[in-house]
């Protein structure tokens, strides 16, 4: 009880002081600037958001799209293959299958879009897939835990060192780029 002017409070060290008019107003003064800052970095990001969304309108129209894959200026498609590798029956691991492709971008460049389906909308055959199953929200979920695994072998020129193995689960895209001497060696040559 008493005056508790010269008390902190809860034992922390801070203690009621009297602000006189000049720090409000340099504490104002510092408020105002910071919104300026703040203003002028809102106003460089939305430049730059809008500048990424007038690329990607004009590099990912209609006419540039190539099995859903945006083609611009400094890519190109130049092979696509969609694949359906099913399990054996009984729900065994499927057998290995290997594709050969080239690439002739420097350094060679590629990417691979993995998407597990569902075994009904894959069982139609060559025609379209079939409907889904009433309960493919359920299956939808366990696809995102389906396990599989890639593995990458450069044949021309022959790869020296081993082979890239990565196992994943579920949807997955992943880039390769091949910045190795040997490759860098073989597109001087073509």
């Amino acid at each position: 009880p008493g005056d508790e002017s010269g008390q902190d409070f809860f034992e922390t060290g801070f203690t009621v002081r009297e602000l006189g008019p000049q720090a409000v107003r340099l504490w104002l003064g510092l408020q105002v600037v910071s919104l300026v800052f703040q203003l002028l970095l809102w106003n460089e990001v939305s430049g730059h958001l809008w500048e990424f969304e007038e690329v990607i309108s004009v590099e990912c129209a209609p006419s540039r799209l190539s099995h859903g894959v945006c083609t611009g200026p400094l890519w190109n498609l130049t092979s696509f293959q969609d694949i359906t590798v099913s399990a054996k029956p009984g729900g065994s691991v499927p057998s290995l299958r290997a594709w050969e492709f080239s690439t002739f971008s420097r350094p060679p460049t590629f990417l691979v879009a993995v998407n597990p389906e569902s075994a009904a909308r894959v069982s139609a055959g060559k025609g379209d897939p079939a409907p889904l199953p009433s309960d493919f929200g359920t299956q939808a979920h366990e696809l995102k835990d389906e396990r599989w695994s890639l593995e990458v072998v450069r044949t021309d020129p022959p790869q020296s060192g081993p082979s890239m193995h990565r196992y994943h689960s579920g949807p997955e895209a992943l880039t390769f780029e091949d910045q190795s001497n040997e490759a860098t060696r073989a597109l001087e040559l073509r």
